[in-house]
């Protein structure tokens, strides 16, 4: 349920009509790492090596997946600075700055879908408060602008708006099918369509969205998720129920689309990944997590999954 008090404003705008690219968010934390006010630049299309459209687009991506933020300083095209985050994961010692690790992806995708006040309100409303588990495209349109109708105070986005919104979300989910109608440029697919988390039915057209075991999500990726959840929801409370943490908007089992069962067998590891910080009980048919002590930093939990995966060795030994 909407909390009003918690409601500022709806995004249906700022991509451009482009979906995230894999390498769109290690140009930007390495730019503005070089030059707070690249944006503003005249040259900054070929620092970039995209056109103006996608310099937009590219700084909207990287603000809306946390990787960078204003400094505060009034200048024309504003100034940035990489968050801990995106220097981290991006900056020029970062951990995963080519995407090659999937748990990184499924990280874009919480920064994406996880916050009802910093999330594209298209990406928040499918992931966390559509309840079909198929649907049209241009059949979701009315249900989403009467949803930010709700938040934005009777403020009714247009139609034409939302509709280019929804493409560019079925874009970032989907493959694309070849076109040669389209430019090479155009039909690049996003990281996100490596989730599988959406498909298009072939013979209805309509897009699918199921709860899944999501076999690449990581353990600490979904411990990242459940920290960074508490720690905005409930950061006063010792326990959070398990319908709480599989089912409410904004959740890791809601974000990430999570049968019942996957969240079980998630939680039923979650010690090793929180340092026993964090337990799952289901004492007398009660389901519930515990925390036995100081809930751990979010980024904490991300470096660990990058110094104890496979994927680092994979990556040494290249």
């Amino acid at each position: 349920m909407l909390d009003s008090k918690s409601i500022q404003s709806v995004s249906f705008s700022g991509h451009e009509s482009f979906p995230l690219r894999f390498s769109w968010l290690t140009k930007i934390v390495r730019g503005i790492e070089q030059d707070p006010g690249l944006f503003g630049r005249p040259d900054a299309i070929v620092t970039l090596g995209v056109g103006k459209n996608m310099v937009r687009s590219m700084r909207h991506w990287a603000l809306r997946c946390g990787v960078i933020e204003s400094t505060g300083k009034i200048q024309k095209g504003g100034s940035y600075h990489p968050t801990e985050l995106g220097r981290t994961i991006f900056g020029e010692i970062g951990l995963d700055p080519y995407l090659e690790d999937p748990s990184t992806v499924w990280l874009i995708h919480w920064k994406l879908c996880s916050g009802l006040n910093t999330s594209p309100t298209t990406w928040y409303w499918i992931f966390n408060e559509l309840r079909e588990t198929s649907f049209s495209a241009r059949d979701v349109v009315a249900d989403l602008m009467r949803f930010a109708e709700r938040l934005a105070a009777g403020k009714t986005p247009s139609r034409g708006t939302v509709e280019r919104d929804i493409a560019c979300f079925v874009r970032s989910y989907i493959p694309m099918e070849p076109d040669r109608r389209l430019s090479k440029e155009e039909t690049y697919d996003s990281p996100l369509t490596e989730l599988a988390l959406l498909r298009r039915e072939p013979e209805t057209g309509l897009i699918v969205l199921e709860r899944g075991s999501r076999p690449t999500l990581s353990d600490y990726i979904f411990a990242y998720a459940l920290c960074d959840y508490w720690k905005r929801t409930a950061c006063d409370s010792d326990t959070l129920s398990f319908e709480e943490v599989t089912y409410r908007p904004g959740s890791p089992g809601q974000v990430f689309q999570l049968t019942e069962n996957a969240v079980v067998k998630v939680l039923g590891d979650l010690h090793d990944c929180t340092n026993d910080c964090i337990g799952f009980d289901s004492t007398a048919g009660v389901r519930q997590l515990i925390r036995h002590k100081r809930i751990p930093e979010p980024l904490e939990i991300l470096t660990a999954h990058y110094e104890c995966s496979n994927f680092k060795e994979t990556v040494n030994a290249k």
